[in-house]
């Protein structure tokens, strides 16, 4: 169930994550983990599910393509 904000309807987030996200699970594990990006993403979708709300998720390695993403 989508939660309604107020009459102004579905609660939608935007998570933005930045460069080298996407080496998730590959690079220094004792330091970031063995779970790879792709878990990540669908840890927030379940949470945002959970929540009511919609969440999409965005990453780049690209500071420029991450500032037209929200543009």
């Amino acid at each position: 169930m989508r939660k309604d904000i107020g009459g102004v309807g579905t609660l939608k987030i935007l998570v933005i994550n930045g460069p080298n996200l996407n080496f998730l699970g590959i690079r220094d594990k004792a330091v970031y983990g063995s779970e790879d990006y792709d878990h990540l993403v669908g840890m927030i979708k379940e949470r945002a599910e959970e929540l009511g709300i919609e969440a999409e998720c965005y990453q780049s390695n690209h500071e420029g393509d991450l500032i037209d993403r929200i543009q």
